[in-house]
């Protein structure tokens, strides 16, 4: 048996999912607004794309069209940004203020983002939620042979620890 074929991988932690989610919806921000000011937006959007996960797998179980479910992520979004903006508001630390744009809500929300809003939610489904949901860590661990296993590549042993080791044929 191969070694690769007796690895069970473990899911990525959530705080490895959320630093993950945070680096794509960063990379929306800048796109988007050309412009990095506020480290809570790592928080905003990270958390956001997390709960996205969880519905998102909640619609496609119910079988919900695409159509659907971008309309319920897009909803919550805005309602997403809307909470953080009032809490940071309350506190004087809201970056963006909508208040010139025709259909904003109290300068925290605005429509005119509804369509980038749902391509976002597209790309979060499609691709960032799906690819990051596939990564796995393993927990093999690699330890130096002894002289008596040199010329045994491929083999496997346990240790008390229950990982399953690799065994390398390297001359030392």
């Amino acid at each position: 048996m191969d070694i690769l074929t007796a690895i069970t991988p473990t899911p990525l932690s959530l705080l490895a999912q959320l630093y993950i989610y945070s680096l794509h919806w960063c990379l929306c921000e800048l796109a988007f607004t050309a412009a990095w000011d506020c480290l809570w937006a790592l928080l905003i959007y990270s958390s956001a794309i997390f709960f996205m996960e969880g519905l998102s797998a909640r619609l496609q179980q119910k079988h919900c069209p695409l159509p659907v479910r971008l309309t319920v992520y897009t909803l919550l979004i805005y309602l997403w940004e809307f909470s953080w903006g009032f809490l940071l508001r309350l506190f004087g630390a809201c970056p963006w203020d909508y208040s010139e744009f025709r259909y904003n809500f109290v300068g925290l929300v605005t429509l005119e983002y509804a369509v980038p809003w749902v391509l976002a939610a597209l790309v979060a489904e499609k691709h960032v939620i799906r690819n990051t949901l596939k990564i796995r860590l393993d927990n093999v661990a690699h330890v130096p042979l002894r002289s008596d296993e040199r010329g045994r590549a491929g083999e496997r042993s346990k240790q008390n620890t229950g990982h399953l080791l690799e065994v390398q044929n390297k001359d030392v």
